[in-house]
């Protein structure tokens, strides 16, 4: 594997624990956007909302994959981010620049962000450093989003990969100038380990990296990081804080059983017989860490994601073999996969929607679906050809009631009636108030339903979850959110279906033996948590 003859160490600073070998894969930043001619303060202005906007949702986005990858309060560091570009000040000194300088939308950007930095550099604390990280990573991101273009990856093969999809499906090791938050959250399961230049190992990044049991190295040296070899392998030590170039083959002997035990370690526990655990995915690239962690099934493959990530829709054929992959990875074991959630809070440009007042409670999951029946009808054909290989539960998002469950059902039954040989089933999620209460129903018209906690416990308490102020750390211990829960295990068992509980609530641990008591025997929660949450099941009283 060795492709330069000689080897070159350097030492860094080590940011997460581990050990990683792999090709060098470059980051590329997006090209610089060029100022367009100012149309007049209300073109910037509405150049730069739109910006806003879009950078918000895909801080939300990538979050809310965090949930459900690490848990919520890696999950905040982002929401953190996205809470700053909402401020309304920040907004002001935009408007200001536009309004009274006639600045572009991009030279305001740059202004303000400079006096951010300019701010922060009158305090020298290594806290301060992480903060002028996620300032430069919001600049970049309104300058990406203002510009319509996107940052890419590189190695002496591929050219060209859009981060998180690397073509050739080669293992490597990302090289990145100043590593972010978003794209420690963003890289595939081929990204063995990080090597950047300008990130501490209290930064947000490095916090990320460790929750995801990504080795990571900061060599502190920009110009030292620019001559890694382009087609070389790296050998990262994320314990020692040491990297290797070109490592020799005694090197390589050295490290051979550390290299063994895979870098990105996790506990693993065996299945228990109380409750059956599932693993969350929002791609197909993570099933290799669902199958690290043992996962008896794919409880939550969240379609939406990739494509809100690409800004695009997937045509069928990519869906297709996306959902194929999971499938035959999963070799018989349980598979759900949820229809296209699009709306709300996972609106983009590409859907053309209209602007509502509150999305949340607008043209969002079941009700988008139904509106754009040639969008559910394509995904539906791609998840029939992909059950050939082996049976699919297919969920159906925001649901309301049995009226619009029905209506969806014959639309999905009627599209993939047109193929011999599937093998779907078709039930709701429960995570409507309005759903919940018509439980026995619903599930005697479905297959099967999954509970969606985050939000149900968003809708039955108006509450919004990412809102700070009114966020509650104890919501999850409220009586009526579990006499929901005891009530849907019940309808469940009253109808003979099968349930399956997802969300924030699923892999909190502290709360697993209150599910199996509440009748709950499935749930679907982030690999990284599978472990934790089969050793509280296996401590359970009555096993």
């Amino acid at each position: 594997m060795v492709r330069s003859t000689r080897e070159h160490r350097h030492r860094g600073i080590a940011l997460s624990r581990g050990v990683a070998l792999g090709r060098v894969c470059l980051f590329v930043p997006a090209p610089p956007a060029a100022e367009v001619g100012a149309g007049g303060p209300e073109v910037e202005e509405s150049r730069l909302r739109e910006a806003l906007a879009s950078v918000s949702a895909r801080l939300e986005l990538i979050a809310g994959d965090a949930d459900e990858t690490v848990g919520p309060g890696e999950a905040a560091i982002l929401r953190v981010q996205g809470m700053v570009l909402r401020d309304e000040s920040l907004w002001e000194t935009f408007a200001a620049a536009i309004r009274a300088g006639g600045a572009t939308a991009e030279r305001a950007v740059t202004d303000a962000f400079r006096l951010f930095r300019e701010g922060l550099s009158l305090t020298a604390s290594e806290a301060s450093v992480g903060r002028a990280g996620d300032i430069n990573e919001l600049e970049g991101s309104l300058l990406t989003a203002l510009g319509r273009a996107a940052p890419t990856i590189r190695c002496r093969d591929a050219m060209r990969c859009a981060v998180g999809q690397c073509e050739l499906r080669n293992p490597h090791i990302l090289v990145i100038s100043e590593l972010t938050p978003a794209l420690v959250m963003e890289v595939d399961d081929l990204t063995l380990g990080l090597l950047t230049a300008r990130v501490g190992p209290t930064s947000h990044a490095a916090i990320l990296a460790r929750a995801m049991g990504l080795p990571a190295v900061s060599l502190g040296d920009e110009g030292l990081l620019e001559r890694v070899p382009f087609g070389a392998d790296l050998l990262i030590d994320g314990d020692r804080g040491e990297v290797i170039v070109s490592p020799d083959p005694e090197t390589l002997a050295a490290y051979a059983e550390r290299l063994r035990s895979g870098p990105r370690k996790m506990r693993v526990a065996q299945p228990v017989e109380e409750l059956q655990v599932l693993a969350n995915i929002g791609r197909a690239a993570e099933l290799g860490v669902a199958l690290a962690a043992h996962a008896e099934g794919v409880g939550l493959y969240r379609t939406e994601l990739e494509p809100l990530s690409l800004g695009r829709l997937l045509d069928e054929e990519e869906q297709y073999h996306r959902y194929s992959a999971v499938v035959e990875a999963m070799a018989g074991r349980a598979v759900y996969i949820r229809l296209l959630d699009l709306g709300g809070d996972k609106s983009a440009d590409f859907l053309g929607l209209p602007h509502e007042e509150n999305p949340v409670l607008g043209l969002r999951g079941a009700r988008l679906l139904l509106a754009r029946p040639e969008m559910l009808r394509e995904q539906v054909r791609a998840l029939a050809r992909a059950s050939r290989a082996g049976t699919i539960h297919v969920i159906a998002p925001m649901i309301i009631d049995v009226a619009q469950f029905l209506e969806l059902r014959e639309i999905f039954e009627d599209e993939a009636g047109r193929f011999e040989g599937r093998s779907l089933l078709f039930g709701p999620m429960l995570e409507v108030p309005s759903a919940c209460v018509q439980a026995r129903q619903l599930l005697a018209a479905a297959d099967f339903a999954s509970v969606g906690t985050n939000d149900l416990t968003q809708y039955l308490f108006a509450m919004d979850r990412s809102n700070a102020a009114v966020a509650r750390a104890d919501i999850h211990h409220h009586p009526a959110l579990w006499s929901v829960i005891e009530d849907l295990a019940a309808a469940a068992r009253e109808t003979g279906r099968g349930l399956c509980v997802c969300g924030e609530l699923a892999g909190d641990a502290t709360l697993t033996r209150r599910l199996i008591r509440a009748g709950i025997r499935q749930v679907s929660v982030a690999p990284r948590g599978i472990a934790e949450v089969r050793m509280a099941a296996r401590s359970s009283p009555g096993r």
